[in-house]
């Protein structure tokens, strides 16, 4: 979610809220202020813990993307040792692999759909390299190749776990619940006329369901959609074609 849309939603609920809170809320709660507290201390750490925990799933993400496109430019650089062909071909199939992440804007393209880049980039070096022998520079590359080979293999299968780890939907109906009680247990405040306490209840109200909407996009991997894959797959691309 861009910044423009976060924007609008902001707006959207202070003044809503605000404009609902000022006007009218004819109803009271016996107690409301225990309702309160405790659905704010249980809101709180609940909503706390799945936000940590999927900004631990964020961080770990990001961090075999790295290593994946880590081993891609090492594998472009070190394909050199064997001839501008080979390292052509090699420039070849991860430039299709990552101009599909960067035209798509998906970072995941190569975990949702079919793709061949390791399997292929392995048989044109099977075909360049064939039975001959090689030196120690250019067997200590070959050996460096298939180790990148084996770091990329390992962080797709990371990543595709990290994909799927979602919040449960019984959490989300704790989470939701927990915010539901809160935002009637602060209605139940009367602040029929009084600005100052319509401004408040509207920005508690407020905070409450955007806790809401950051955690769904950590949830669904959007809350950075621009630094999750697509800049370094980017990155990946410069280097192939000289400009860093």
């Amino acid at each position: 979610m861009n910044k423009k849309n976060y924007s609008f939603i902001i707006f959207f609920l202070l003044f809503g809220s605000l404009s609902y809170f000022y006007y009218r809320f004819d109803f009271h709660l016996d107690n409301h202020s225990l309702f309160l507290s405790l659905s704010t201390f249980l809101f709180a750490i609940f909503s706390g813990f799945f936000i940590s925990r999927q900004s631990r799933r964020y961080s770990q993400l990001r961090d075999e993307i790295s290593r994946f496109d880590g081993s891609s430019s090492v594998l472009y650089r070190f394909s050199g040792l064997f001839g501008s062909k080979m390292q052509e071909g090699i420039k070849k199939i991860l430039t299709k692999h990552y101009n599909l992440i960067l035209k798509n804007k998906a970072w995941d393209y190569s975990l949702t759909h079919n793709t061949t880049t390791i399997t292929d980039m392995m048989l044109l070096i099977e075909k360049a390299i064939g039975d001959r022998t090689l030196k120690s520079i250019k067997s200590s590359g070959l050996t460096s190749l298939f180790k990148s080979f084996t770091f990329m293999e390992l962080s797709r299968k990371k990543m595709y776990i990290l994909r799927l780890e979602r919040i449960p939907f019984l959490q989300w109906w704790l989470l939701t619940s927990l915010a539901a009680i809160l935002l009637i247990s602060i209605g139940a405040i009367d602040s029929t006329g009084l600005i100052i306490s319509a401004m408040l209840k509207g920005a508690f109200s407020t905070s409450i369901l955007l806790v809401l909407v950051i955690l769904y996009e950590f949830n669904n991997l959007k809350f950075f959609e621009n630094t999750i894959g697509e800049r370094s797959a980017q990155d990946v691309l410069d280097i192939m074609s000289k400009r860093k």
